[in-house]
């Protein structure tokens, strides 16, 4: 089965053919593989999402919610944590929230966010197989 076929007088391609077919070729590799390369970062560094297999603060962010409403649910959930405090004679259980101690969402964002994000490429994809393996937790911000 022959795809192209070409020809001259003499019944060979001429230079400046092989030439032009050449650079054609190589530069539909180079755009296949940028675009291959493009829509893979997008896949291992989505905006607004920490790293994939990052934990935040001891979890995992679930694949269906956004970083800021899960955050926004972590911060209500542990405002009701119980937090015991000693008067010297007695023993106060409060939570967390009745002590005024809560996850700071914005910052907490922020910090993970940027460390998506931070470093040139070759930092970044070492962080993302880093956080694929578990190794990175980044600790919540809290806010008095």
């Amino acid at each position: 089965m022959v795809l192209w076929r070409f020809s001259n007088a003499g019944g060979t391609i001429t230079a400046v053919r092989k030439v032009a077919i050449t650079v054609g070729v190589l530069t539909g590799l180079i755009a296949a593989g940028a675009g291959g390369f493009f829509a893979a970062e997008s896949a291992m560094f989505p905006d607004g999402r920490a790293l994939g297999g990052m934990y935040v603060g001891g979890e995992l962010q679930p694949p269906d919610e956004s970083l800021g409403h899960w955050l926004e649910k972590r911060r209500v959930e542990l405002g009701k944590a119980p937090a015991h405090v000693d008067l010297g004679n007695e023993w106060v259980e409060l939570t967390l929230g009745d002590l005024g101690i809560e996850v700071d969402v914005g910052e907490t964002m922020e910090r993970t966010l940027a460390e998506a994000q931070r470093g040139n490429l070759s930092q970044r994809l070492y962080r993302w197989m880093s956080a694929r393996r578990g190794d990175v937790d980044l600790p919540l911000s809290w806010s008095f």
